[in-house]
């Protein structure tokens, strides 16, 4: 449930400490005890998103369904949530972190399609990009997973045995942020730097 050595699985970037519920438990209180809306969160992330929520209705409308403090207590819209949930899908179906220059997070679909009204939806409500932090985080996350390809491939070429390169490689599995590792990889032909690495190295596209 957890990226890199526990790390929250929205942000990547702080310890995952508080279990969020990714349908929020005072409008779905029947879903405060089901695994499936378990997500391990930082509180960072967990409490700015709180009880805001949105579905997508039958007739194809975003919904926002989170209740104010005088709102009547009803049921809220039924439908599919507009926030991608990292446990079921792919953030990156939806999104693409630009590597070249703001590491920012972008959506990949046409504009004002569901898919992208969905990426933008989820980069706002858990402040993606407006935190600086996590943009300065991905791109030291960024040169850190380099200079590890680095060493890997220096090591490879003086003949490390076997086991120490295993070891470089579950240690860079382990590191914050894999999605800018997932995203190195996705991305590598259109990088200079990246393309050299992983040509000489190509079973790094597989770890």
């Amino acid at each position: 449930m957890c990226s890199g050595a526990r790390r929250c699985c929205y942000c990547e970037d702080s310890c995952a400490d508080e279990v969020e519920h990714i349908r929020p438990k005072d409008l779905y209180p029947e879903l405060v005890f089901v695994w499936e809306n378990y997500l391990y969160a930082c509180g960072t992330c967990n409490g700015p998103k709180g009880n805001k929520f949105a579905v997508i209705d039958s007739k194809g409308n975003f919904v926002n369904v989170a209740r104010h403090r005088d709102d009547p207590v009803v049921p809220p819209q039924q439908g599919t949530s507009v926030l991608i949930d990292p446990r079921v899908e792919d953030p990156l179906d939806y999104m693409a972190l630009d590597l070249l220059d703001t590491f920012l997070f972008v959506a990949t679909a046409e504009y004002n399609t569901q898919a992208y009204q969905r990426a933008e939806y989820t980069i706002k409500t858990l402040r993606l990009n407006s935190r600086e932090v996590l943009v300065k985080a991905r791109r030291n996350a960024f040169d850190s997973y380099k200079a590890r390809l680095y060493e890997y491939q220096n090591k490879k070429t003086k003949g490390v045995n076997r086991h120490e390169l295993n070891r470089l490689i579950k240690s860079l599995q382990e590191m914050h942020h894999p999605t800018v590792w997932v995203e190195m990889k996705r991305q590598h032909r259109f990088h200079q730097e990246l393309k050299a690495l992983f040509d000489d190295i190509p079973e790094a596209l597989g770890w």
